[in-house]
């Protein structure tokens, strides 16, 4: 995913809880259907942690194919 920028972990281990250095996670992208419960859970965690993320949210774009990007306040 290099011409996005991002990076995946793909665990050979399969599913379920890694542990990886908190400095890694630098940012949180909320897809357009989560729900509010689930988005102020990740919220509420990311605030606790030493390296905070950056929070941003996906949304359906009103006038063309695609999904925007915004930082969630």
């Amino acid at each position: 995913w290099q011409y996005e920028k991002e990076y995946r972990i793909i665990e050979p281990r399969g599913s379920g809880i890694n542990q990886f250095p908190e400095e890694l996670l630098v940012e949180v992208i909320f897809g357009c259907q989560i729900g509010e419960d689930d988005k102020r859970t990740v919220t509420e965690w990311a605030k606790m942690r030493s390296h905070k993320p950056k929070l941003l949210a996906a949304r359906k774009m009103d006038r063309e194919f695609g999904l925007a990007i915004e930082v969630v306040i």
